[in-house]
């Protein structure tokens, strides 16, 4: 038997993993919200996309991590004297750094240490965003002439998912920060918020990996993407 893992089928199977991660993110919302069932609780902790160390965190993990396996592979894929060979390591290893602050949250490490600094509130009350977009807009920079040199379709899934990332994590985290300050993290509005916020962010990094998938298959040595079980 053959299991076809093409870009676009594993594309599908990403998306679809989910959109059931997102229906248990509503069960979990329907209980924490509505019920104190210590058992229906538990249940919902499990698929919560506002907790830390569940099933939702583990998926995000490992999609970061599978993209940072697959652009060291380009990486170690492409001629030595390539222009790009460089550029494909340095987001491996951010991709590898963004995985790791997935587990262990560090950005939110860094919420106290802004907060005792500056006077942040309102959409900045997650002051996290500040350091973070300061060193995105600076790998941006970098990596304009990157950009500029992939091919058309590839440029296009690029930003598409960057756009589907940072609506999420940057966006939303806004809008969730000032409702959470507001009104605190127990209402319905907030859980909108960080819904729309983690799927964003799992959609962006899954439609990420299939631009890089088809990058490999189109534009490296590889040819095909099949597992194969006898």
């Amino acid at each position: 038997m053959s299991v076809n893992l093409s870009p676009y089928n594993i594309l599908k199977y990403l998306l679809g993993f989910t959109l059931i991660l997102s229906v248990g993110n509503l069960f979990s919302i329907l209980s924490k919200l509505n019920s104190e069932n210590r058992i229906l609780l538990s249940l919902g902790e499990l698929f919560d996309f506002n907790t830390e160390a569940n099933i939702p965190t583990l998926f995000s993990t490992i999609l970061i991590l599978l993209c940072s396996a697959a652009l060291y592979y380009i990486y170690n894929s492409m001629e030595k004297d390539s222009r790009n060979r460089r550029c494909w390591l340095i987001l491996s290893g951010v991709f590898l750094f963004l995985a790791i602050d997935e587990t262990a949250s560090i950005h939110e490490r860094l919420i106290p240490l802004m907060r005792e600094n500056f006077e942040l509130s309102g959409y900045l009350y997650y002051a996290w965003i500040i350091p973070y977009s300061v060193l995105l807009f600076i790998l941006g920079i970098i990596m304009i002439p990157f950009m500029y040199r992939l091919p058309r379709k590839i440029q296009f899934l690029f930003l598409l998912s960057g756009i589907l990332f940072l609506s999420g994590s940057l966006g939303m985290e806004m809008l969730g920060g000032k409702q959470s300050e507001l009104m605190g993290d127990k209402n319905y509005t907030y859980a909108l918020y960080y819904t729309i916020e983690e799927f964003l962010e799992m959609t962006g990094m899954t439609t990420f990996l299939y631009a890089l998938l088809t990058y490999i298959v189109q534009y490296t040595a590889a040819n095909k993407l099949k597992v194969n079980f006898k």
